[in-house]
């Protein structure tokens, strides 16, 4: 997989959504590469897949708030950063 690579990462996440299809990391990461590749719509659908499969996945909020604010909707972004707000973080990071 060359640097850049997109189509090749997303054949990856492919396998790992064809094994387990709610897979919220996969999802959330496919959907990015999706955007990244050029396909905003398309990339935001598997975001909002992962956000619906897990509420509670970082990475998955993150990119969602990304999108919301790529195509206007502000007021969603917003409340995807409220809800990375209230996730907990990772054990080392509350121990800062």
């Amino acid at each position: 997989m060359g640097d850049r690579d997109f189509a090749g990462a997303i054949e990856i996440y492919d396998d790992v959504l064809r094994d387990e299809p709610s897979n919220a990391e996969a999802l959330a990461y496919r959907g990015w590469l999706t955007h990244l590749d050029g396909d905003s719509a398309g990339g935001r659908d598997f975001v909002e897949e992962a956000v619906a499969a897990d509420p509670d996945h970082p990475d998955a909020r993150v990119f969602a708030t990304a999108l919301a604010l790529e195509t206007g909707a502000p007021l969603e972004a917003a409340a995807h950063l409220r809800a990375l707000d209230r996730i907990p973080g990772p054990p080392f990071i509350q121990q800062l």
